[in-house]
């Protein structure tokens, strides 16, 4: 399956259980029907789904936000600070079957190309600490650890590994 073989399209209400069944399969740390559904009901929210051409059924996802730094004054005023501007991918995963044929790379891809033009400087995310398929996958886009949280996730309790991209500027 080549790169050219999917689609990438805005993510549906409609989407939202195979979204569920895809972090399910990903072993992703679970969001609930209802987190992905208040995700995508912010008007911050970064979404994409990958389908292959042939297909209705979505193969794959991301969810991704602007972070918005606001600095805070003596009075307790506060200003936003735009001039370091960042992003967080919240969660992306391809089905396992789906993997290793370029529909997480284009949807990386389309991502960090967004950024840029929108003047973000930074992605950041974080990664189980075993999850060395997605630590590869991330140090092959140029990303390097910035640091480890001490037993963020459950199921089993691990560390995860924050990771940083730092973003050309246009």
């Amino acid at each position: 399956m080549l790169r050219e073989q999917f689609s990438l399209v805005p993510v549906k209400h409609s989407y939202l259980k195979q979204i569920e069944q895809i972090s399910r399969d990903c072993k992703l740390n679970l969001w609930t029907a209802d987190d992905y559904k208040d995700e995508l009901n912010r008007s911050d929210t970064f979404n994409l789904s990958c389908k292959k051409n042939d297909s209705e059924n979505i193969i794959g996802f991301m969810f991704a936000r602007q972070i918005r730094i606001f600095l805070i004054d003596n009075d307790l005023n506060y200003d936003e600070y735009d001039k370091d501007n960042e992003a967080e991918i919240l969660n992306i995963a391809v089905l396992p079957e789906c993997q290793k044929r370029g529909a997480g790379q284009l949807m990386l891809d389309f991502f960090t190309n967004f950024c840029i033009e929108n003047r973000i400087r930074k992605i950041w995310l974080e990664v189980r600490e075993s999850n060395v398929q997605a630590q590869a996958f991330y140090y092959k886009n140029r990303f390097q650890i910035y640091y480890s949280r001490k037993n963020y996730y459950w199921n089993p309790t691990e560390d995860a590994l924050i990771l940083k991209l730092n973003l050309p500027s246009i």
